[in-house]
């Protein structure tokens, strides 16, 4: 409450005691000619009077303290959060979320020699960043791709899961459409490589690592659920840290990879 605000309530508080202490001076004459009036005026007086000093009270007393009160409870409480941050951070490597993956984006900052290690099912919209991936290669960074198979029982799941707007058939033609725009870029004189493997196993979660020599630097994770990843969908940020889902999720896509050697879309020797 700034100083004006303060000023009028204890001027109102002031007027209201006052009232109050006039209807009980003069309650007792009044009661004589008129008991329901008088008696009105003594309870009017009584509240009025009763209920200024005791808001003065509390105000001057008790607030302070409740609120000094409330102050280190959230103190507390904003420490224990940030401490749960830090901790979260410092120990499993989370960053916080992204609103959703900017590929264009990605792929003009990654740096010659670095490698993007890609897990998903397909993309909705790649033909619109296609041209990033290109000139990403061309200036020396690699791309590893696990593709969904298109002959996957699991596309009939995926497809059930996003509903009306994909088929098992139309998610199936996605995905082949997806894999002919990449097996039609020309890589000749690129820096850079592109290699892209199918798999047919269990989709765990959508993932976007980024490693340079050898080395897991950051990774993007999404979820499957009932909407396309990647678009408008938020994901989880890693970096490396005590005890790092960074390392585990460098590990499972890798793990992967190998495991699927033999599905081989697009091979660079």
């Amino acid at each position: 409450m700034n100083r004006e605000r303060r000023r009028w309530a204890y001027v109102t508080s002031l007027i209201s005691f006052l009232i109050g202490l006039v209807l009980l001076a003069y309650y007792p004459d009044v009661e004589i000619a008129s008991p329901k009036i008088g008696h009105v005026m003594k309870l009017a007086g009584s509240f009025l009077t009763v209920s200024v000093v005791i808001s003065l009270l509390y105000s001057i007393l008790i607030k302070p303290s409740d609120d000094a009160t409330r102050k280190k409870e959230l103190g507390e409480l904003l420490d224990a959060k940030i401490e749960e941050i830090i901790t979260a951070k410092g120990k499993y490597g989370l960053m916080g979320f992204v609103d959703h993956i900017d590929f264009p984006f990605l792929f003009k900052e990654m740096r010659p020699g670095q490698t993007l290690w890609w897990l998903d099912t397909f993309p909705v919209g790649a033909g619109m960043w296609i041209n990033k991936l290109r000139s990403a290669l061309e200036k020396g960074v690699n791309v590893n791709m696990l593709v969904l198979d298109p002959d996957s029982v699991n596309v009939l799941h995926r497809a059930n899961e996003l509903g009306e707007e994909f088929t098992p058939e139309s998610f199936k033609a996605d995905i082949q459409r997806f894999l002919s725009l990449l097996q039609n870029i020309d890589q000749k004189d690129f820096r850079g490589k592109l290699e892209v493997r199918t798999y047919d196993e269990l989709i765990g979660l959508p993932v976007y690592l980024i490693s340079e020599d050898e080395q897991a630097m950051v990774a993007y994770s999404g979820f499957f659920l009932s909407q396309p990843t990647a678009v408008e969908s938020p994901h989880l940020k890693w970096c490396a840290g005590e005890n790092s889902i960074l390392s585990n999720i460098s590990t499972y896509i890798r793990e992967k990879w190998s495991r699927n050697a033999g599905s081989a879309v697009i091979k660079v020797d």
